[in-house]
């Protein structure tokens, strides 16, 4: 029979000052080979066969144990088969890496998966969103490999503590764990990983209040009727557009091409949900003002990047206010020195806007979500329409409030 055992292999030290840690194999005729695991300890990481005195001790020796388990099956198969001592040490050691796995670089890798899923996506902003997560686990595990069964209750406990001691705020965290938890439940319907090893059953993911991100009709009113500097008008313009398009997303508004039957109609970028809009005059007004040329609104013509644009509109939003005089530091006055209206005022907020007086006019919830264009599967066909007549006149009655 073979025996199983972990090695920390100090022949050769790195600059570093660790070791890579190493499963041996023996066979009772005498025969022996290495697997690496992909783990790098320092000497006094390392004491009886378990790794210590690391933030990821955890999480290491669970993944050792599942390593062991993997070989040491393997090697039973083999014995059972009378292939043990038929082999030489290098074949047996090439058919336990390709048959129990390669360690990180196995089946049962939920990096490797996270880095598949991210590849399937199609949106550059939801690319990022699951890429940045995949990042602070990768920074948190510090090179360590990672399977389903590590990514347990435990291991979402040290990761959210983790994530407290650098600072990262609560609804940030929990943007994380939902791309964390979506990657797992596909994984379980893909059949990668049983449904026995889910770890969120009692895991809750954390959520605090956010700042209130909307305009009162009052407030509202007083953006549109203000009279603020000829520079910051466009800006102002574009921010009553994107409420008066039904709180359309920025993306989604510098793509559009043209008014067919009264309605814009376009792919939500974020969802890919189909959306259609009705063009009211406050709408059209504004759109025939800033025409564009290959797009609807010249922001296409004019921004490779419509970010840039956005980041240019946030900050002319902000300072649409009292505007004061001041002197300079060569004592002349000529300084402005800005009070805003909405100091935090931002292309969003004209979204949540659109959603909180929908719901202030007591706007049933399935009319809202055709109105922000959110998807519904049970709406379809007939019932499609019926909500779109509905989603019209709902955003008829929230631009009447206003005006």
């Amino acid at each position: 029979m073979a025996s199983v055992s972990l090695y920390l292999d100090k022949r050769y030290q790195r600059a570093d000052q660790k070791y890579p840690l190493k499963i041996k194999v023996s066979v009772a005729n005498g025969k022996s080979f290495l697997i690496n695991t992909n783990i790098l300890l320092a000497q006094q990481q390392w004491d009886k066969g378990r790794v210590v005195r690391h933030t990821e001790a955890l999480a290491y020796n669970d993944y050792l144990a599942n390593r062991m388990a993997q070989v040491s099956k393997f090697l039973m198969k083999a014995d059972l088969a009378g292939e043990l001592y038929a082999q030489s040490p290098a074949e047996l050691k090439q058919r336990i890496e390709a048959e129990a796995g390669r360690g990180a670089d196995s089946g049962n890798s939920f990096t490797d998966y996270f880095r598949e899923f991210i590849g399937a996506k199609r949106n550059e902003n939801t690319r990022n969103s699951y890429q940045q997560t995949l990042d602070k686990i990768l920074f948190f595990t510090q090179g360590t490999p990672l399977t389903f069964e590590n990514v347990n209750f435990s291991w979402l406990c040290r990761f959210r503590d983790f994530m407290d001691e650098q600072g990262l705020r609560i609804n940030s965290q929990g943007v994380m764990f939902r791309n964390l938890r979506a990657v797992y439940n596909h994984a379980i319907n893909e059949e990668r990983t049983p449904l026995s090893n889910y770890p969120f059953r009692k895991f809750k993911i954390r959520r605090e209040s956010t700042r209130k991100r909307s305009l009162t009709i009052d407030q509202l009113r007083t953006l549109r009727d203000y009279p603020c500097e000829e520079h910051q008008r466009p800006y102002r313009d574009i921010f009553l557009l994107i409420f008066y398009l039904s709180g359309i997303n920025m993306v989604d508004l510098c793509a559009l091409r043209e008014i067919r039957d009264g309605y814009v109609e376009f792919l939500r970028s974020k969802t890919g949900q189909a959306c259609r809009i009705r063009v009211e005059p406050e709408a059209l007004e504004i759109i025939e003002r800033y025409r564009g040329k290959r797009f609807l609104l010249d922001i296409g013509d004019r921004y490779a990047d419509y970010k840039d644009y956005v980041h240019r509109m946030n900050q002319n939003l902000q300072q649409i206010g009292q505007v004061q005089i001041v002197k300079d530091k060569a004592g002349k006055l000529r300084k402005k020195l800005r009070t805003g209206l909405f100091p935090e005022l931002t292309t969003y907020w004209a979204r949540h806007t659109v959603a909180t007086l929908a719901v202030d006019l007591n706007i049933h919830e399935k009319v809202i979500g055709k109105i922000l264009g959110h998807a519904d599967s049970s709406v379809n066909g007939i019932y499609e329409q019926l909500y779109q007549r509905q989603a019209d006149e709902a955003m008829r009655r929230i631009l009447d409030a206003v005006k």
